[in-house]
């Protein structure tokens, strides 16, 4: 007969339930949470992280003096629940500032770092010139702006509002203009005359007249004037001026009839291939 086989089972007890204590307990939960939510709350809006230092970073001394100047903090501003979009906002609200971001230090420090804004060229206004950021904002006014910066002339030299924005059609045939100038490795320091929609026209350092006409391939003009003006620079000739104000056509000059060792046609346009 096969043998029995005896098999064992384990049993465990469970501890006895207190209804009483968890019943307390729960009700204790929420007011534990309250005390410890307040608690903190009240640790983090204490003096300990008032505002006292904001420092401005700025890559001159005087368009910090300026933001910092722009500020406006309420007293007693916490440095935690500060908002930095507000003094964000603050800052860019300088017409030389693009962007601000801003870093806290606890417990009481602020850092506001600024990114300025890079004018690209002049505006002529009625005294002196007005520089411009990519964006066609005004940014400052100077007496005389660097011969990095192209100085362009128009018909609305009196609406000069620093902060305000360029005319986006200018904007758009000044840094085409820019553009053209930068390919065709022409010097920046040029005169840019707007005053007549279909009669633009460009001054580069060698005094010689672009007739550059509409605000058609402006970049493709002002690349073959460039390319011209070296070429006769190169060859001590001296132009009355150049054309380039038809694309479908190749660009001519005229030599000014004082040119030394002038070739007889000096005086009548010639065609360049």
């Amino acid at each position: 007969m096969p043998s029995a086989t005896t098999t064992y089972a384990r049993y465990h007890t469970r501890r006895p339930s207190h209804p009483v204590s968890r019943s307390f307990s729960r009700a204790l939960l929420p007011a534990a949470i309250f005390v410890a939510v307040t608690a903190t709350a009240g640790f983090l809006s204490s003096d300990y992280f008032r505002l006292r230092e904001v420092f401005v970073k700025a890559p001159d001394t005087g368009l910090a003096d300026e933001v910092a100047g722009a500020l406006q903090v309420p007293a007693g501003a916490n440095t935690i629940f500060l908002s930095e979009s507000r003094l964000a906002s603050q800052a860019k609200a300088c017409p030389r500032v693009l962007d601000a971001e801003v870093d806290r230090d606890l417990p009481g420090t602020v850092t506001l770092r600024i990114e300025q804004r890079e004018p690209v060229f002049a505006l002529k206004a009625p005294n002196g010139y007005v520089l411009v950021d990519r964006e066609g904002v005004l940014i400052l006014h100077t007496a005389r702006p660097g011969p990095e910066y192209p100085r362009v002339h128009d018909n609305n030299e009196r609406d000069r509002v620093i902060g305000g924005h360029l005319n986006p059609d200018c904007l758009k045939t000044v840094l085409a203009c820019i553009e053209g100038a930068r390919q065709g490795d022409m010097d920046l320091d040029f005169d840019l005359h707007l005053e007549e929609r279909f009669d633009y026209r460009l001054v580069p350092g060698s005094g010689v007249t672009v007739k550059m006409g509409g605000p058609d391939n402006l970049a493709r003009k002002v690349i073959l004037a460039g390319a011209i003006d070296r070429h006769l620079r190169e060859r001590n000739l001296r132009a009355e001026y150049i054309d380039v104000r038809l694309p479908d056509r190749p660009p001519c000059y005229r030599l000014k009839s004082d040119t030394p060792d002038a070739p007889p046609v000096a005086t009548t346009t010639t065609h360049v291939q």
